[in-house]
């Protein structure tokens, strides 16, 4: 395999452990396991503020679909 880092989100109790290879397959599986109402926090605009799970995944499929609608293709760097 040519992937730089590769984990297992391991949960004993999960019959159907899903395999984690990218950085943002994190999220959705949180959502769907572990949803928080606090995922994530950082200062915005000098102020603290925070996401939950579905919040982070709604903004990175923005994200990612921004990409798309811009012509990024799987490969681009």
């Amino acid at each position: 395999m040519n992937s730089l880092c590769e984990f297992r989100i391991y949960n004993p109790n999960l019959q159907n452990q899903m395999e984690v290879k990218r950085l943002f397959d994190i999220f959705p599986f949180q959502q769907e396991k572990y949803s928080q109402d606090i995922a994530i926090g950082g200062k915005y605009d000098g102020k603290w503020k925070t996401w939950s799970t579905k919040e982070v995944v709604e903004l990175t499929d923005k994200l990612a679909q921004g990409l798309l609608d811009l012509g990024m293709k799987k490969g681009d760097t």
